[in-house]
């Protein structure tokens, strides 16, 4: 297989999932409610977990669709969330603002908030 037919492949899959976390985010008020799970030992990355509420109630973790969408940002198995790397700012903003661009060319289309 060509590497141009596996960069296809991959980003069929990534507009596919980008879509149904627009769907998601469509039945709630696009906030991402976040959770700082750790802070790395020279505070250099930290692993937060974000979620969406739905407006029947539910709360859903939408981590593995952050890790998808965005190539920069890994899943943390050891404690189920999203991990950045960087300091000096509010990662949690980072990784809203960045979403909201690749789903919306918009980074102020989400909103953020902290649980903690």
């Amino acid at each position: 297989m060509a590497i141009s037919s596996l960069y296809e492949k991959n980003e069929e899959e990534r507009e596919k999932i980008k879509n149904e976390l627009k769907e998601l985010l469509e039945k709630g008020n696009k906030t991402i409610y976040q959770v700082a799970l750790n802070v790395g030992s020279y505070g250099t990355s930290r692993t937060i977990a974000n979620f969406i509420a739905t407006g029947k109630g539910e709360i859903i973790n939408i981590d593995w669709y952050i890790c998808k969408i965005l190539s920069y940002v890994k899943f943390d198995d050891d404690r189920r969330g999203t991990r950045v790397y960087g300091c000096g700012m509010d990662m949690g903003f980072y990784i809203v603002y960045h979403l909201g661009i690749a789903l919306y060319n918009d980074g102020y289309a989400l909103t953020q908030k902290w649980l903690n």
